[in-house]
C-alpha cells in the first residue's frame, strides 16, 4: 500500500477542515520527516490513516471515541479522506467517527453514528464501518493490530513488535506479503517428511529384530563381533551402520556354507561306507530275525524258488503272514504256524522288521508277492 492523499477533518488538535496532504509529492524522495512541536497533531495524521482504513487509532492508549477534536465548532463534521494505491490501483476510503453533534432541528444533540465508506477507481465497493473494515483487511492481507505493527508503529510500541512471538512475526510478515502457498507446500512437504521416518523408524525395527536372532556357530570366528554389534542394535533400538552389520552377516553366511559343504562331503563317504557294508547289514538282521521268530514260535522261509510253497505244501500248521503291501524288503513271505500262542505278537514283528524305516534303510528290494 503505498499512500496518495488525506484530508482531515475536525480531529485531534485540528479544530476545522485541514488542507490536503499530498503524498504523491514525496515520491521520488523516499523518506521524508513530519515533524512539528509536542501537541501540534504529528499522531494525529497517522491516527487519521489507521481510523480511516480499519477504525481504529494507531497508537493502543488513544480510543476513536476521543477522536474530535476539542476545538471544532457544533457544525464542523469530523472525518478522515484517505486515498492510495495497491497492486495498481487507486483507493478511497472516508469514514466520520461517532461524536455528539447539535440537532438540525429544535435544541439538544444527537449522536452522530460512524459511517465509512470504500471506493476502487471511484466504484463503491463497501460501505458501513464492518463492511469497510472486512473489505480493507481482505485487500491489504493484514488486521489492525497486524497493520499497527508493520505499516504503521506508534511512538512507544515499535519495542512489542520486536519482542513478538516468532509465530505472531511469522503470521504478520506472511499475510503482508501472501506466502500461505509457500506454507502450505511446506506443510505439505513436512507431512511427508514426518511419514518417511516413521515408516524408516518402522523398516529401522524391522532390520533390528531379525538381526539380534541372528546367530552364529560358537566355534565362528565372527560370533564375538555378531553379539557386541547386537548389544548395540538393541540398546540404540536403530540402524547406526548398516553396512557393518550386513558385512558381519554375509561373513557368517560364508562360514556356514563351508560347515555345509564339509557335512555333506561327510554323509556322501558314510552313504558309501554303508553300501560297501550292506551284506553284513543283512546278515546281521536275518540272524536276529530267526531268532526272534524262535522265540515267537514262528517259521520264515523266503519265497525265492518256490520254497515257501513247498514249506506250506508240506505243513497243515504253517500259513503264510504276507506284510503290507511295498514294506517287504528280502523275503517274499512269512510263516508262522497257525498253532503258535503269539501269532499276533509275530505278525507285528514281520511287519515291523519289513518296514521303510527298517528295510529301506539297508535293503534294495522293496515288494512282495504271494505265492499261488
Amino acid at each position: 500500500m503505498k499512500p496518495m492523499k488525506l484530508t482531515v477533518s475536525a480531529l485531534g488538535p485540528y479544530a476545522g477542515t485541514m488542507p490536503e496532504i499530498d503524498f504523491e509529492q514525496f515520491e521520488d524522495r523516499g523518506l521524508f520527516l513530519i515533524s512539528g512541536d509536542t501537541g501540534a497533531g504529528k499522531t494525529t495524521l497517522f491516527d487519521a490513516v489507521c481510523f480511516a482504513l480499519y477504525g481504529k487509532t494507531s497508537g493502543s492508549y488513544r480510543e476513536t471515541k476521543n477522536l474530535r477534536s476539542d476545538y471544532a465548532k457544533p457544525g464542523t463534521e469530523s472525518f478522515a479522506d484517505f486515498y492510495f494505491s495497491h497492486q495498481g490501483k487507486e483507493y478511497r476510503v472516508y469514514r466520520q467517527p461517532s461524536y455528539e453533534r447539535p440537532k438540525h432541528r429544535g435544541t439538544g444533540t444527537i449522536t452522530q453514528k460512524e459511517k465509512a465508506s470504500l471506493y476502487c477507481e471511484g466504484e463503491l465497493l463497501a460501505e458501513g464501518p464492518d463492511a469497510v473494515n472486512r473489505a480493507v483487511q481482505e485487500l491489504l492481507k493484514v488486521d489492525v493490530k497486524q497493520f499497527k505493527q508493520t505499516a504503521m508503529i506508534a511512538q512507544g510500541e515499535f519495542r512489542e513488535l520486536l519482542n513478538a512471538d516468532t509465530a505472531v512475526r511469522t503470521e504478520i510478515l506472511r499475510n503482508i506479503f501472501m506466502t500461505d502457498g509457500y506454507w502450505n507446500l511446506g506443510e505439505c512437504l513436512k507431512k511427508r517428511m514426518d511419514a518417511a521416518q516413521e515408516g524408516r523408524k518402522a523398516a529401522e525395527g524391522s532390520i533390528v529384530q531379525y538381526f539380534c536372532e541372528a546367530q552364529a556357530q560358537p566355534e565362528s570366528v565372527s560370533s564375538r563381533e555378531l553379539q557386541e554389534l547386537q548389544n548395540r542394535a538393541r540398546e540404540k533400538k536403530s540402524v547406526w551402520n548398516l553396512e557393518e552389520m550386513t558385512g558381519v552377516l554375509e561373513e557368517i553366511r560364508k562360514e556356514d556354507g563351508e560347515i555345509l559343504t564339509r557335512l555333506e562331503e561327510e554323509l556322501a563317504e558314510a552313504a558309501a561306507l554303508l553300501k560297501q557294508q550292506k551284506p553284513l547289514v543283512q546278515a546281521y538282521v536275518m540272524d536276529r530275525i530267526f531268532d526272534k521268530m524262535e522265540s515267537e514260535e514262528a517259521w520264515i522261509a523266503p519265497y525265492y524258488a518256490g520254497d515257501a510253497a513247498i514249506l506250506v505244501d508240506n505243513s497243515d500248521n504253517i500259513r503264510f503272514v504276507v506284510p503290507e503291501e511295498g514294506t517287504n524288503f528280502f523275503v517274499d513271505a512269512m510263516c508262522i504256524p497257525i498253532t503258535s500262542s503269539h501269532k499276533a505278537e509275530a505278525e507285528a514283528y514281520i511287519n515291523f522288521l519289513c518296514s521303510p524305516e527298517i528295510a529301506g534303510a539297508n535293503m534294495d528290494y522293496v515288494g512282495y508277492s504271494t505265492p499261488e
